[in-house]
């Protein structure tokens, strides 16, 4: 799947909310994610007006459902993780909560599918989080820091070694061609997230964005790119190169 974040950059306004999901609904992208944070993240005066209303995370969930495309919740209230369970079609269980054993286990007790992101995790503390959550988890291998010598996209072909489940890549790169550069290493999925450039405010996610304008030409590059990965087989064939017959 190619999933569109939208994160926390809504601002906490629901008419950008709504710009954002009725541009993506009719977009290239597989699925939408919305972020809830815990209570004590929105109690911070400069996150305070972040916070969107259960309603509206439903509303959302409905939206992107209706229009055939796939829904996630990236859920760090421990208190909000049963009572979204039938709302969304996968949790993506943020980096800063796998050491926390008891968020892990409010996910795996859901049953729901869950995207785990490694960020500056170890091996030894992905192996520790994964004993905690249901066997439908897909690792994402991302790195939080936008510079492009951090992303280690190398780490996604250890990751398939090492474990069993499938492995996604979450850019948090300020290059964007870090996301084509990443089909060379097959991940399962391709987590990105989006913003829009006429708002007045920055958002947290801004430096590793896609704009929404360029949300499809992003889809349309990584499903192509994909298909030059080839079998690695080297064979004879005919050189179809038109006017080189």
């Amino acid at each position: 799947m190619i999933i569109a974040e939208i994160g926390l950059n809504h601002l906490g306004d629901r008419k950008i909310l709504e710009y954002f999901l009725h541009s993506l609904v009719n977009s290239a992208v597989d699925a939408v994610t919305l972020q809830i944070r815990e209570e004590d993240f929105y109690n911070n005066s400069h996150w305070a007006d972040f916070k969107l209303g259960d309603d509206l995370y439903r509303h959302a969930s409905r939206e992107v459902r209706t229009a055939g495309k796939k829904f996630g919740l990236a859920v760090s209230d421990k208190a909000k993780i049963t009572q979204f369970k039938h709302d969304c079609d996968f949790f993506k269980i943020l980096s800063k909560d796998l050491k926390r054993p008891d968020v892990l286990s409010a996910f795996k007790k859901t049953e729901v599918k869950c995207f785990l992101s490694t960020g500056n995790a170890s091996f030894d503390q992905i192996e520790e989080a994964l004993s905690f959550l249901n066997s439908d988890t897909t690792l994402i291998h991302t790195r939080l820091d936008n510079k492009v010598s951090s992303v280690n996209l190398l780490a996604i072909n250890t990751m398939k070694q090492k474990f069993s489940e499938p492995i996604a890549f979450g850019n948090h790169c300020e290059n964007l061609n870090v996301l084509y550069a990443a089909t060379v290493f097959d991940p399962s999925d391709y987590f990105f997230y989006i913003k829009e450039g006429d708002v007045y405010e920055v958002p947290p996610d801004d430096k590793h964005a896609v704009g929404l304008a360029d949300v499809n030409k992003i889809c349309k590059n990584i499903v192509q790119l994909k298909q030059s990965i080839g079998t690695g087989i080297k064979a004879e064939s005919r050189n179809i190169i038109e006017g080189q017959e």
